[in-house]
């Protein structure tokens, strides 16, 4: 309503104007009644670019916006509405790095990211009365394979913090031809969260004690960075000791068995389950 009652007004003053400008006898008049008619349009064509912006900005809002395109959708309308100023895409809005510094790790290509400060970045998302003195994380490590036509592969970190909703950030990066050669990629990670279990995050002038609830892997991943058997070898079976049997494939057929404890893991009591020690113990 407030929309028409405007365009109805100018309107009226454009005849006004019109009326004015016909019957005055000074041609000086005459022009300032053209310019106010002009100015009247100007606002009428205002009016009608806000509203076409408005339109825009509407259509944005359907998609999700945590997304880069939709970020690169906004640009263009914002753009395209005389904010030249802006860039055209989400990565130089962002000022993402095009080179990034990487050392060599377990063979592969390797960049790590503090883990303190990845989670300070993230919690600031969150409005300060959501984020708890205590707060749960968790960790996937897994093998990528980025290419079909090669074996290059990836091996990320990714830690995400459990709270609505849940964000997840990387905190390392691996690249190379194969999987790690061991597992000291894993050791800058360990270290980061050693130090934060043991001393928290300060936040807000409050600290954050943090717990981890899990680490989440595939099968090949999970014996990889446990530097044990994997589930399909004699010795392979996480819950116990047992030996396994062999029926077409191993199997593990009894039922009364020694269960595996977190002591006997880690004092690798069966040696045949175990590779080697991991970082991982440090905190877990």
């Amino acid at each position: 309503m407030s929309r028409i009652a405007e365009s109805t007004a100018s309107d009226c003053v454009t005849e006004h104007h019109v009326a004015d400008a016909s019957l005055s006898s000074s041609p000086s008049d005459a022009l300032a009644a053209v310019g106010d008619m002009d100015n009247c349009l100007d606002l009428d064509e205002s009016f009608e670019d806000h509203s076409v912006l408005e339109d825009d900005h509407n259509d944005w809002m359907d998609v999700d916006p945590s997304e880069h395109n939709a970020v690169d959708d906004l640009l263009k309308v914002l753009r395209g509405h005389g904010h030249s100023d802006l860039p055209s895409t989400a990565r130089t809005l962002l000022k993402t790095p095009r080179e990034v510094k990487t050392t060599s790790k377990s063979g592969m290509e390797y960049v790590h990211f503090s883990i303190k400060d990845k989670l300070h970045q993230t919690l600031l998302r969150y409005p300060a009365d959501q984020v708890p003195d205590y707060v749960d994380l968790s960790f996937n490590i897994e093998g990528l394979s980025l290419f079909k036509s090669s074996g290059k592969t990836m091996w990320p970190i990714l830690c995400a913090i459990h709270l609505e909703p849940v964000s997840v950030f990387p905190i390392t990066l691996t690249c190379g031809g194969a999987k790690p050669r061991n597992l000291e990629f894993l050791e800058d990670m360990v270290m980061d969260v050693n130090d934060l279990l043991s001393s928290g995050l300060q936040y807000r002038n409050q600290t954050i004690k943090f717990h981890i609830l899990f680490f989440v892997c595939d099968a090949p991943a999970k014996a990889f960075v446990k530097n044990v058997k994997l589930c399909t070898g004699y010795y392979g079976c996480d819950q116990c000791v047992q030996r396994g049997e062999w029926y077409d494939k191993v199997t593990n057929q009894d039922t009364e068995v020694v269960a595996r404890s977190d002591d006997s893991f880690r004092q690798q009591t069966q040696g045949e389950h175990h590779h080697g020690s991991t970082p991982l113990w440090i905190c877990l």
